[in-house]
């Protein structure tokens, strides 16, 4: 009976150290990355202490002692009060319970939590424990609890996090990124290289444990390889898995990794980890540890191909600032000199006259230039608006004819216009808009065009799909050049053009068609194109306008620039005009351009001169006043304001024409807000001015 016992005994003792030993393997694998590890006995509350790290806050509260063995919830305790600040002291009191550990046994799955300490020796603020069920072969309840700092991985997270943010604005990391970050292995293999033997440890989301799963090492991982590996990384991957090269590659470092693509588009992470060499310095034993990386390499191909689009976007800012600063070159260059050539001219009527229309045309273009880089400002600050009203469709083609035939004022050429089948004459829509797209279209066309080409404008009704609508088609087709279907794929960006200015005799911005297809999309129309290098090009814009009803039928006032400029003129002669103007060279050309048109002017030199004047003036003494916006003493919105506050029938209606370099849809709302009649952006046109004073001395306020 005794050697019973005694044979019972020591079968006990043999088991135990089995499964000692078993347990140290798995703790040998697991822990490499641990600063401190226990084994807790749930039942008796007790915890062994396998491994305290130097320099760690743990090792302060134990003594620097690595094998003893603690009663639990006093150690946790002490730990908690001793070195983790009060903000983190409930949620790490309820991770680390004995609770807490129950439950992780119950579920039997391996769980993770981070928290914040005090600095320790190390300077390590950020840890992670996680929680590993023992299995064992009786029936006790035992846990793996180990820790480790985290110091660079929080660092990481947060440099990422702020990437993030001024790259995508409106994404954070969210607890699906984090998780997946805690989640650190889902396959891990003990390699014995000596044996070409492994034994898996944990595998596809089990807690990290022997699985019982063993065998012959390179077969198991060439198969692995086959069956799991995308086919283009394959044989980078056996050459990775090669176990006969594996201590050579590991001879001077720790550990080496591959990231490759799977049969199932995710990506993963293979890490071969050094962890036992002999005596002669040669590697005995490794980990290999396989994790999921796919969050983060779709979160760099994201960045990546932002980072790619901003490129592109700058390349292609730079490469208009370049063309720009050609563009704008070329017509100071032709204004400097022709005004120097001007000069010695001066007794030559005829040379004169034409290095004053090569001084004139070069300053056409610095304002289109200008125009259209501040349009382009507009749309992207969401600034545009659309005025939809009743508008005459044969109305609106007319004041296109009008504007046609002001030769001189525009660079526009129409051989052919053509306005036919038109069903229903009023419909409501933005006249202004529409006639910029039209507009620019015919002039981009007229550019590309000899002057024995043909440049033809079509506009006609169509049916539409659109109840109570009818559909509007206008066509601009030219002879002119062309475009290379390649072009034609970019033609409606920012900056693009097809013919570079730098090597071209044709001048432009690289932005009218980006212009036209903002206001079409804004209109809700659509714009299509058919060219063809050497053969012409042939724009189709199309919009479902609705139909105005009876009581909306009218007829619009002819806009001012449809005047002629001698229309405008004959109307302008014998006006007086109160000119608000700080600057003396502005009043002088001011003054001067609108003399010859026989306009009086006289000055007031800022705001408060000018309200004072009107005021001191009789009633219709004063015919219109052209009011700059920034003056000193009194700016040209408050001096408005201050002429329409008189309160008289004179103050009421008189013209006030807010003429100045203000240019946005901001200023001009202020301008009329402020009881102006108009707004004109500098620099001063006189044709534009001349025309806007008749139409308003035409058609004075009620």
């Amino acid at each position: 009976m005794g050697n019973a016992s005694v044979n019972e005994s020591e079968a006990s003792g043999d088991g135990l150290l089995a499964s000692l030993y078993r347990d140290r393997r798995v703790l040998e694998s697991l822990t490499a990355d641990f600063t401190a590890v226990y084994i807790i006995d749930l039942d008796t509350g007790m915890a062994e202490v396998m491994k305290v790290g130097q320099d760690t806050n743990a090792s302060v509260l134990l003594g620097g002692s690595a094998t003893a063995r603690v009663d639990w919830a006093d150690v946790a305790a002490r730990y908690i009060q001793s070195f983790i600040p009060q903000k983190e002291r409930a949620a790490l009191t309820s991770a680390i319970s004995l609770v807490s550990l129950g439950a992780a046994v119950a579920g039997g799955e391996r769980t993770t939590f981070r928290y914040e300490a005090f600095p320790n020796k190390a300077g390590h603020r950020f840890f992670e424990g996680q929680i590993v069920p023992l299995a064992g072969d009786d029936a006790s309840r035992r846990v793996l609890l180990g820790f480790r700092y985290i110091d660079p991985i929080v660092e990481e997270e947060r440099i990422r996090e702020a990437r993030l943010k001024v790259l995508l604005q409106e994404q954070r990391l969210s607890n699906e990124i984090l998780s997946a970050i805690s989640k650190i292995y889902f396959m891990i293999y003990h390699i014995d290289l000596s044996e070409d033997f492994y034994e898996e440890i944990s595998s596809y989301g089990d807690a990290h444990r022997l699985t019982g799963d063993a065998g012959r090492a390179s077969k198991k991982l060439l198969e692995l390889a086959e069956a799991l590996v995308d086919d283009d990384y394959q044989e980078a991957v056996i050459t990775f898995f090669n176990l006969q090269t594996l201590p050579a590659r590991l001879a001077s470092c720790e550990n080496i990794a591959i990231e490759y693509l799977i049969r199932d588009g995710n990506w993963h992470t293979a890490r071969f980890i050094a962890r036992r060499r002999d005596d002669a310095g040669t590697l005995t034993h490794v980990l290999l540890v396989t994790s999921s990386i796919s969050d983060a390499r779709r979160r760099e191909e994201k960045l990546t191909i932002i980072a790619q689009s901003e490129r592109a976007a700058n390349e292609a800012k730079t490469d208009f600032l370049s063309r720009m600063a050609h563009d704008i070159r070329t017509p100071m260059n032709a204004i400097q000199g022709f005004n120097e050539l001007a000069k010695k001219d001066a007794g030559d009527p005829a040379k004169l006259s034409e290095d004053l229309e090569r001084v004139s045309e070069g300053c056409k273009l610095l304002t289109q230039i200008v125009n259209d880089v501040l349009e382009i400002a507009r749309i992207e600050k969401g600034a545009m608006d659309l005025h939809a009203e009743p508008t005459s469709v044969r109305e609106f083609f007319g004041s296109l004819e009008r504007l046609s035939e002001l030769k001189g004022e525009n660079d526009i050429r129409i051989t052919k216009l053509d306005l036919h089948d038109v069903q229903h004459d009023v419909l409501v829509f933005d006249p202004l808009r529409l006639r910029q797209v039209v507009m620019n279209l015919l002039s981009n066309a007229s550019k590309y065009t000899p002057l024995d080409g043909r440049v033809e404008l079509e506009m006609f009704e169509g049916a539409s799909t659109r109840k109570g609508c009818a559909r509007l088609v206008a066509k601009v087709s030219d002879t002119g050049r062309g475009m290379s279907p390649e072009f034609m794929q970019r033609m409606y960006n920012r900056f693009e053009r097809e013919h570079d200015t730098r090597v071209s005799a044709i001048r432009g911005s690289g932005l009218g068609l980006s212009i036209v297809k903002e206001v079409v999309d804004l209109m809700g129309g659509t714009i299509t194109c058919q060219s063809e290098v050497g053969e012409g090009t042939r724009f189709t814009v199309t919009f479902d306008f609705p139909i105005a009803g009876p009581s909306e039928t009218k007829k619009p006032e002819a806009p001012a620039e449809e005047l002629s400029l001698e229309e405008a003129k004959e109307v302008c002669r014998g006006l007086r005009v109160l000119i608000a103007e700080d600057n003396d060279l502005n009043y002088e050309l001011e003054s001067t351009l609108l003399g010859v048109a026989g306009v009086t002017c006289e000055r007031a030199v800022d705001g408060f001169v000018a309200q004072a004047m009107f005021s001191a003036s009789p009633d219709g003494y004063y015919d219109a006043i052209l009011m700059d916006m920034q003056m000193p003493k009194m700016t040209g919105i408050e001096s408005a304001r201050a002429v329409r506050a008189v309160g008289t029938n004179y103050a009421r209606r008189i013209p006030i024409i807010a003429l100045t370099a203000n240019a946005f849809k901001r200023d001009r709302k202020a301008c009329l807000e402020a009881g102006m009649d108009a707004h004109l952006a500098k620099p001063f046109n006189a044709a534009i001015v001349l025309r806007t004073l008749a139409h308003l001395a035409s058609h004075p306020r009620e």
